[in-house]
């Protein structure tokens, strides 16, 4: 794993000044799922078993601590309709290191690492420090984990992620950051990314802006740009978006000329009365010389949602109406639902409209402080799958154990 020759020294360092009195502290919680389907005349189930849990070595004060952290899940088709090899999906294995030496964090291990150029599961090292009280300095480097082999940790020279981001906080009101990201696969560079954020709030008002430039052909990969607005009841928001399509440039999708994505959102909610809104929302997005458009007006509280939507452009046209609703029956029983109704012109030449349907039904019941039971039931019906019934079971338990220094020992 890369830099783990310059983590290992400052683990030793920090476990040689453990204090000797304490405690170990983990918490975390196992989940056990069952997601059942029928299509095709043919059924299908698939078994999950989830776990994942941080163990706190020692700690001291709020800054100073050493802890693990993991988060695994293991996942096998159970239907004798099709044949399933059992997998284990490997998504946090990382040691956490704080406050050695002060204002700094290192993480050692599997672990999810990112900047606004990008992001990967990796095999590595990530490390957080404060240079100084206005600047923060972040780099990550390792192995790519790959999703059809989740348990194998990856050769460097093949399958490399480096970046960094270094930020510059003047006040809580403002940031502005340089970001870098290299990316390989199979042996080469497929990704090579340099850009610059920043972000402002002033008064009831929000700025945010992003450009990134692609090192690997010498242009401009795409820029954003979002504002956001709250006068009294009302809260406006706008962006812009525009990329290039984000290819590996060790590919040969790389040597397609396609035209870069270009998009534009709006959005405005008024609350009415208490927590009860008007929302509306305005999409239009670009791709070669074809718009789509998209916009919804609802409202919206705490507990529903109701909407409806029209599409139109290259993406075809529909129009539907979406809900939700989230019913507290008892302090440790919930109800909730979805349903979406919709017609839609498969192809533009047809006729006539096709109906889709889909909704879910769920029930959350929490028997104890620690355990909560999850049952849904899932319903599609379009063009394609006439009648697509699901069940999804679930139930978690969570955790929180602590053990004297003396106890864990023995």
């Amino acid at each position: 794993m890369v830099g783990s020759r310059c983590l290992v020294p400052l683990l030793v360092a920090g476990c040689l000044l453990v204090p000797s009195a304490g405690a170990v502290e983990m918490s975390g919680r196992i989940s056990s799922s069952l997601y059942g389907w029928e299509r095709s005349d043919n059924n299908y189930w698939r078994g999950y078993i989830g776990f994942n849990s941080n163990t706190t070595f020692w700690r001291e004060g709020r800054a100073r601590s050493l802890s693990f952290h993991n988060n695994l899940r293991w996942t096998g088709n159970l239907a004798t309709s099709e044949s399933g090899i059992p997998q284990t999906y490997v998504y946090d294995v990382y040691l956490r290191l704080s406050g050695y030496p002060s204002g700094s964090t290192f993480y050692l291990g599997r672990q999810f690492a990112y900047n606004t150029l990008g992001s990967s599961l990796i095999d590595g090292l990530r490390a957080n420090v404060r240079v100084h009280r206005t600047v923060d300095l972040d780099l990550f480097g390792g192995s790519t984990a790959l999703h059809e082999k989740p348990e194998k940790i990856q050769n460097f020279s093949d399958y490399g992620t480096l970046g960094g981001r270094i930020e510059y906080h003047r006040s809580q009101s403002f940031r502005v950051a340089l970001n870098w990201l290299q990316q390989k696969s199979y042996g080469s560079v497929s990704r090579h990314r340099v850009g610059v954020d920043a972000w402002k709030e002033l008064r009831k008002c929000e700025f945010y802006g992003r450009v990134s430039y692609d090192l690997l052909n010498s242009d401009l990969a795409g820029a954003l740009a979002r504002a956001i607005v709250r006068p009294d009841k009302w809260c406006l928001s706008a962006e812009l978006d525009w990329r290039k399509p984000s290819v590996d440039g060790n590919t040969v999708f790389s040597l397609i000329d396609a035209d870069p994505y270009k998009g534009m959102r709006t959005e405005i909610t008024r609350v009415i009365r208490r927590d009860l809104r008007l929302l509306g929302q305005f999409h239009v997005e670009r791709v070669g010389g074809d718009n789509a458009w998209r916009t919804l007006l609802g409202l919206r509280t705490t507990r529903f949602m109701l909407g409806w939507i029209h599409r139109a452009g290259y993406g075809g046209e529909s129009d539907g109406v979406q809900g939700q609703i989230n019913i507290n029956v008892r302090p440790n029983l919930e109800l909730y639902g979805t349903a979406f109704l919709s017609r839609y012109f498969i192809q533009p030449e047809s006729p006539d409209k096709i109906d889709a349907y889909s909704s879910s039904a769920g029930l959350l019941w929490r028997p104890g402080s620690a355990i909560q039971i999850r049952t849904e039931g899932q319903y599609l019906r379009d063009a394609v799958d006439k009648n697509d019934v699901r069940l999804f079971v679930q139930i978690v338990k969570a955790f929180d154990l602590k053990a004297a220094r003396s106890e864990a020992g023995r």
